[in-house]
């Protein structure tokens, strides 16, 4: 009789401890999921801006082509452009454009930890900034923002996903 009490209360604990590791791995699993949709709407974010850019690129070229600005009478425009590339033990953003960017910062998203220059800096046509940025399991969001004063003085915003490290 006493064997059948062991069993039973050994067969209670089997029960109990099987429900706590059942709520524990939900609960690992809709922390995974919740993160994931924070990935996907930064995604997002990212792919609206590129489609933005490429109606303003589109728009100018209609312009052009209907006689708006003769091309062969205008200088081309300076311009800020950005590339992200890693670099051994961080990344690496340059400036491949034309003109010079003001007062740049680079943010990282919270849930991405990293370390980017504290101060705003100038970065000259060919000139970089290297910052760092270490995603682990809680980031939610890899994407980088830069933002600088243009050649015309107006504040610009880049983003970014920040690419796989090398």
């Amino acid at each position: 009789m006493d064997a059948q009490i062991v069993g039973v209360y050994v067969a209670a604990a089997g029960i109990i401890v099987s429900a706590v590791l059942s709520i524990v791995e939900s609960r690992r699993q809709s922390r995974n999921a919740a993160a994931s949709a924070k990935r996907a709407e930064a995604a997002g974010r990212v792919s609206d801006y590129n489609a933005q850019r490429i109606i303003s690129a589109l728009e100018r070229l209609a312009d052009s082509a209907a006689g708006a600005r003769q091309a062969a009478a205008a200088l081309p425009a300076r311009q800020v452009s950005w590339q992200l590339a890693p670099r051994a033990g961080g990344y690496e953003l340059s400036n491949t454009g034309t003109a010079a960017a003001d007062n740049v910062l680079i943010r990282l998203p919270a849930s991405l930890p990293g370390r980017t220059p504290a101060e705003p800096r100038m970065v000259a046509p060919g000139e970089s900034l290297v910052f760092t940025a270490v995603p682990d399991r809680a980031t939610t969001d890899a994407t980088v923002t830069v933002t600088w004063k243009g050649p015309d003085g107006a504040e610009q915003e880049w983003f970014y996903p920040l690419p796989p490290a090398s």
